[in-house]
């Protein structure tokens, strides 16, 4: 008789967890591509305690797709902005009524590298988008900040 590991992910209609898709919660490792593939059919992704490195862009284009932290996720972007096309994004929003929410103030995203990448983009066009509950932190101490329109 064989066993198979059931997961969250197998439950239709279930949000997906990104540990089924390979993310690393210790951070040693990046967690992009398991990040993109969690979000890649729409839907809840649930993002459980951890620190996460996403050194490329993360991205949202499914209508109605949600990134849900955990308390005690730690999300560090480092990616290079002009390897983040479009708009230098590490988490870039391009479909509608899509959200990004955490848990209060222990679900963090910081920039660990200081580079020019925008933290959370959303690509114009696209409607009812929320974020809430996050503690974004630009890595101030990192680099001189930049105001641009």
């Amino acid at each position: 008789m064989s066993l198979t590991k059931a997961t969250n992910s197998m439950i239709k209609g279930a949000s997906v967890n990104v540990l089924d898709f390979g993310a690393d919660p210790t951070g040693a490792a990046s967690s992009v591509t398991a990040f993109n593939n969690a979000l890649a059919n729409g839907g809840s992704v649930h993002v459980p305690p951890g620190t996460y490195t996403l050194d490329g862009k993360v991205s949202l284009t499914v209508d109605n797709s949600a990134l849900n932290f955990a308390a005690d996720v730690t999300l560090n972007v480092s990616g290079v902005a002009a390897l983040q096309s479009p708009f230098g994004a590490q988490i870039l929003i391009g479909a509608n009524n899509c959200a990004v929410i955490g848990s209060g103030p222990s679900s963090l995203i910081q920039n660990v590298l200081g580079t020019y990448a925008n933290t959370i983009t959303l690509i114009p066009g696209y409607s009812k988008v929320l974020i809430r509950d996050l503690t974004l932190d630009g890595g101030k101490d990192l680099v001189t900040a930049t105001t641009s329109d």
